[in-house]
């Protein structure tokens, strides 16, 4: 993504967002991101479109850094404005980043690729200390002609509702086509689902893990519900598509087994 370019394709989607301050002191203009730089040069180009509010503090997606003009990171701000600890960096290329809250976690949204070529839109959540839970997802595939080309997400306090606009442009950011999709994601701390998926046979036992997409699930098993008798079969996480994982137990010698799914960031678990 072109580092310009990104933040004009989120005012014409009307992605740009203002949230009302809730402080009882104006805090003023003050800086978020200012690394020095110009189009061109290693890093110094910075952009945002839009923050999200946990009860304290601000999160800014930010577009560049000191090391690239498409870098994807994120900063915490605090309620006078305040940079709160270090900026953040996923490791991942793009623009046009944006961030929700869903009472826990952070979802970060961000369009991936080079600009004028078919682009991805990946999602990552992240913990109040901003690290990564699980990896990286898609949501949205091309249709037709038009790929993944920028969206944002916001939490309606159940589950995070997305839109996305799928597009085909040239290399001069002209649209030849475009449409716009929508998706549900569930938040970050959904209760995962564990289901028999058909009859055993043979040492074969199939189940079916359901839960939020990105995050990592572990699920255990056991043969007398013992503490110390649980150990892991798998951890895994959920297609982004289905919110579903199809998953076999190859060693179901006994006819007597217990299964619990473990959601590896919240440490919740369930039989």
């Amino acid at each position: 993504m072109k580092q310009s370019r990104a933040y004009l394709a989120a005012l014409a989607a009307g992605l740009l967002i203002a949230l009302p301050c809730t402080d009882t002191i104006a805090a003023g203009v003050f800086p978020i991101a200012t690394n020095t730089g110009t189009v061109g040069n290693p890093g110094g180009v910075e952009q945002a479109i839009n923050l999200a509010f946990d009860g304290t503090n601000y999160l800014v997606g930010i577009q560049g850094d000191e090391t690239a003009d498409d870098s994807i990171n994120a900063q915490l701000v605090g309620p006078t404005g305040a940079l709160v600890g270090s900026r953040i960096k996923v490791g991942r290329n793009g623009g046009a980043p944006s961030v929700a809250f869903d009472g826990t976690n952070y979802l970060l949204v961000w369009t991936e690729g080079s600009f004028g070529s078919p682009n991805t839109v990946k999602f990552q959540f992240l913990n109040p200390s901003l690290q990564a839970l699980g990896q990286p997802f898609e949501m949205f595939a091309t249709q037709g002609s038009n790929w993944p080309f920028i969206a944002a997400a916001v939490f309606n306090g159940t589950r995070f509702a997305v839109v996305a606009t799928l597009a085909n442009l040239d290399v001069n950011f002209n649209f030849l086509s475009g449409d716009v999709y929508g998706t549900f994601i569930p938040k970050s701390t959904a209760p995962p689902r564990l289901d028999v998926a058909g009859p055993r046979v043979g040492t074969q036992f199939p189940l079916r893990l359901s839960g939020t997409p990105g995050i990592d699930y572990t699920i255990q098993k056991s043969t007398t519900l013992g503490t110390a008798d649980w150990t892991a079969l798998t951890t895994t996480a959920v297609s982004p598509t289905t919110g579903t994982l199809d998953l076999t137990d190859t060693g179901a010698t006994t006819s007597r087994r217990f299964y619990r799914r473990q959601n590896r960031e919240t440490e919740s678990t369930g039989s």
